[in-house]
């Protein structure tokens, strides 16, 4: 399994996703506030935002993926690095354009978690060799939880 590189590359993939899902999580809330300073109720926004697009589009999207999709919805994905740089730009302008710019980020970045988290999943248990595939979806689940 350690020598299946095509894998660990998915497993790696994986594992910077993880980290920039718990930044939502953990970094971005502190940002927004004691950084950019912007009111408490930015960082509340920003969950239901995530929230609401998740509950809504997520399950849309999962049942159009199919194997066929995965190369454009790995894509599709920068969308969540892409939010980063929008993210950081609400430091240039005043508050009001700060929330706007914050909110837009956040949309940005959940769109890109709608379209990569059904198709990693299912590529993590489409790749494995049927004979492994516990020893193989372990490994990626690991990249969720293996934290420095």
């Amino acid at each position: 399994m350690l020598r299946d590189r095509p894998y660990l590359l998915l497993v790696a993939t994986n594992y910077c996703y993880a980290m920039s899902a718990m930044a939502l999580n953990i970094a971005v809330p502190v940002y927004i506030i004691e950084f950019l300073g912007l009111p408490g109720w930015v960082a509340g926004a920003v969950f239901t935002i995530n929230t609401v697009m998740i509950g809504l589009g997520q399950g849309w999207w999962s049942t159009r993926c199919t194997a066929l999709f995965a190369p454009t919805s790995w894509c599709w994905a920068s969308l969540s690095t892409a939010s980063y740089a929008v993210l950081l730009s609400a430091d240039w302008v005043n508050v009001g354009v700060g929330v706007a710019v914050v909110l837009v980020g956040i949309a940005i970045y959940t769109g890109g978690e709608m379209v990569f988290s059904p198709v990693i999943t299912a590529l993590s248990t489409d790749a494995a060799p049927d004979h492994l595939r516990g020893r193989y979806v372990s490994l990626y689940q690991m990249s969720w939880t293996a934290f420095p």
